[in-house]
């Protein structure tokens, strides 16, 4: 092959693999981020659990870790998500 033709073939491969990291580290499962917590206005550290609610659309449906609060299990009502 010529050099265009390995040049194409490495391009496609590169932007493959941006492309299945991307979706890996954004899709669902569990997601660690750092929010600002509007009540009391410190940032804080939220571990939740994302799924898929239809076609490229994320939801947020429950959250496990939080470093405002206490170790343990979360166990409130949780009617203020992220």
């Amino acid at each position: 092959m010529d050099l265009v033709a390995w040049s194409a073939l490495t391009g496609v491969v590169i932007l493959m693999a941006v492309g299945i990291v991307y979706i890996y580290q954004q899709g669902p499962g569990i997601i660690t981020r750092s929010v600002r917590c509007p009540e009391k206005r410190v940032n804080a550290r939220v571990t939740f659990v994302q799924k898929e609610r239809g076609f490229a659309r994320l939801a947020i449906v429950d959250v496990t870790k939080c470093s405002l609060l206490g170790p343990g299990e979360i166990t409130c009502s949780k009617a203020c998500r992220i």
